[in-house]
């Protein structure tokens, strides 16, 4: 009965014979349109595209495993802080409960979601480096933002004592 409810325009349409079409045509019509006065065409060179990506492959490896382990190496020091702080704070007793309860789950997930975020930092920094300025300098700016992380994890975790 659900199928007979579908009008047969939407049950035959797939992704291979309309939609891919219209998707085509559309590009089609972009791609003749005059530049607006001013702009000049950009290309895109097939060298530089496989630099952007093998630079953005790297750049997803090195920040992704960098960046988790240096959280997965900060994470029990980040977890005494936040004790200190939640304790010494001027929160009422529930909050400073509620707080306490909620750091556990949080460490455990701060180094899965620190590689996913360098990962996903290294692929956008790595292509665009790739892409502009090759593979060294992709490398080199990946590597530089795991340097950043650890440095600026370690500004975070200073105690005031210290």
């Amino acid at each position: 009965m659900a199928s007979e409810a579908q009008p047969k325009s939407a049950a035959r349409m797939s992704f291979h014979n309309e939609l891919s079409g219209k998707l085509l045509e559309e590009l089609r019509k972009y791609e003749a349109e005059p530049l607006e006065p001013g702009e000049e065409p950009f290309d895109i060179k097939l060298i530089e595209g496989g630099k952007a990506l093998v630079g953005g492959a790297a750049g997803a490896v090195i920040d992704g495993v960098g960046v988790g382990a240096v959280t997965l190496v900060k994470t029990p020091r980040g977890v005494v802080r936040a004790y200190q702080e939640i304790w010494k704070s001027d929160m009422g007793p529930v909050q400073k409960v509620t707080c306490s309860i909620l750091v556990p789950p949080a460490a455990v997930l701060a180094a899965p979601l620190g590689a996913v975020g360098g990962a996903l930092y290294g692929l956008a920094v790595g292509a665009k480096e790739g892409y502009q300025n090759g593979l060294g300098a992709s490398v080199e700016k990946t590597g530089e933002a795991v340097k950043d992380w650890w440095d600026f994890t370690n500004e975070a975790l200073k105690s005031d004592s210290n």
